[in-house]
């Protein structure tokens, strides 16, 4: 997994916990190059201690605040330094034919409906949500969030029964991303075996000088 999830205490949580507590998350990467890159998935829930206070920070290099906001999707963007983006052009979607057409720049993903708009000063830019954004595990939500150029998240939402419990993003922008490291030079079986023999008669050689 190439980025990280945390619960509303900011305590690091895996695959499984993520999946367990809000169903079907699907992280979609956008092709390879410079771009925004999901770095994080926040719990969000309105219930005390946390109601209407900012949230504990995440560990560096996340070095953004994490908002809390009643039944909104707060995504905010950072640099490579951590420092907030502002003009950074978000979308969300979700089914619903009556959205209006998104501009080409933010069409991904065979979306071409949606909402958008631009980062703040702050690198947040918050979308509402209502009622038909609750949704029940492991039922997958039926909302999208993207970055123009960068990845996507789909499968956002409110838990059901829940004061708006649902999730934040954090995106943090890449120059490019890492190579994987390349593959080991094919090997030539008839050169393994020289190496084999010519081990061996060094063996013997040292064998006959004692």
């Amino acid at each position: 997994m190439s980025y990280q999830v945390f619960d509303k205490f900011m305590q690091p949580r895996d695959p499984k916990w993520l999946e367990e507590e809000f169903g079907p998350v699907e992280h979609l990467e956008a092709p390879p190059g410079p771009g925004y890159r999901l770095a994080a998935l926040v719990e969000i829930d309105d219930l005390p201690p946390l109601h209407g206070a900012v949230a504990p920070q995440p560990p560096l290099p996340l070095k953004g605040r994490i908002i809390e906001a009643s039944a909104t999707i707060i995504v905010q963007v950072l640099d490579e330094a951590g420092a907030p983006v502002q003009g950074a052009q978000v979308a969300r979607r979700w089914p619903d034919e009556s959205l209006p057409n998104l501009p080409p720049e933010l069409q991904a993903w065979g979306w071409t409906k949606g909402v958008y708009g631009e980062t703040n000063e702050n690198g947040d830019i918050g979308f509402g949500m209502g009622q038909g954004d609750y949704y029940f595990p492991p039922t997958k939500a039926a909302s999208a969030v993207w970055v123009e150029g960068g990845d996507g998240v789909d499968g956002l939402g409110m838990i059901g029964g829940t004061n708006h419990r649902h999730l934040n993003l954090i995106y943090v922008w890449q120059d490019e991303l890492v190579p994987p490291p390349p593959p080991p030079p094919p090997t030539d079986p008839i050169m393994e075996q020289l190496d084999i023999i010519r081990k061996a008669a060094d063996t013997i050689e040292a064998l006959l000088v004692c």
